[in-house]
């Protein structure tokens, strides 16, 4: 799992409940690739990114994966 911190657009117009949130499943991915062009994220842990994430910016598919 990772944290997300910032959206490309206002949280308001998501179904995401707060600013900032832990992506655990793979409805969460989802419903991200579903609202979001791209999003900011907690490079803080680099161990906790999908493979690839590590300071680029990057597109995941409906599973995490980078394409």
């Amino acid at each position: 799992s990772f944290s997300v911190l910032k959206l490309d657009r206002p949280w308001a117009e998501t179904p995401f409940m707060l600013q900032g949130f832990r992506v655990r499943t793979a409805e969460d991915l989802r419903l991200l690739t579903e609202y979001c062009g791209h999003v900011y994220v907690d490079a803080s842990n680099p161990r906790e990114l999908p493979a690839g994430l590590r300071g680029e910016r990057v597109a995941l598919d409906e599973h995490g994966e980078v394409l």
